[in-house]
């Protein structure tokens, strides 16, 4: 599929807040799958499968416009599930587009750690340098 983004238009504040399962597969042209402001509203999400995405660098872009605080940070407390398979270009995490940084960790000071988390899968996973 040459899907490139999940969403670019401007979403209501509701808009995936009662997300509980997330799948991505063979989505070649996919790069990451939501920008920080709409991962903030993810507070449900209790499974994420990401597959086969041979371009997906991220999870969460900051764009150029959001404005997030250097205190700022995504949680997701019902996350389970975590699996990550075949992502030959994945860095970690985050990217931002206003500072071009980017982490080669799953989860730190800008993402946290899932307390309910039960399991996590990666194969062939190559850019995660630290968990």
């Amino acid at each position: 599929m040459n899907l490139e983004s999940i969403c670019e238009a401007q979403l209501k504040a509701e808009s995936f807040g009662r997300l509980r399962f997330l799948e991505v597969s063979e989505c070649k042209m996919l790069k990451n799958l939501f920008s920080f402001s709409i991962a903030k509203r993810l507070r449900q999400l209790e499974e994420i499968e990401v597959s086969h995405c041979n371009n997906m660098r991220e999870f969460i872009i900051v764009e150029k416009e959001e404005e997030i605080g250097e205190n700022d940070n995504l949680e997701f407390p019902q996350l389970r599930s975590l699996s990550l398979r075949y992502l030959p270009t994945f860095n970690g995490a985050w990217y931002s587009q206003k500072t071009l940084q980017s982490v080669t960790w799953l989860f730190g000071k800008m993402v946290l750690f899932p307390v309910a988390l039960e399991e996590l899968y990666l194969d062939s996973v190559n850019g995660i340098k630290k968990i």
